[in-house]
């Protein structure tokens, strides 16, 4: 499997946190799927995983908490959270 090289993995998040908000359905959850694996994969390598869990947890806060792709994509992240940031 390659990795994404350090410098561009905060803007493909960036790019993933923006597709889940988007207006397309499609796109939407082509986003869910990809953050899922995203975030699946940053727990297997053991990184921290709560950065992420925090950037969804603001989106679904603030921007369109009826999609129901940022909740399922947060509940993936929280899977994998020690502890909830609540």
């Amino acid at each position: 499997m390659t990795l994404l090289p350090d410098e561009y993995r905060e803007t493909f998040w960036d790019l993933l946190c923006e597709a889940i908000v988007d207006d397309d359905g499609r796109v939407r959850k082509a986003a869910e799927k990809a953050i899922d694996k995203v975030i699946t994969f940053t727990s297997y390598r053991e990184q921290p995983v709560d950065p992420l869990r925090a950037d969804l947890a603001e989106i679904a806060d603030t921007q369109v908490p009826t999609y129901s792709e940022i909740h399922s994509a947060l509940s993936t992240a929280e899977r994998y959270t020690v502890e909830s940031l609540e």
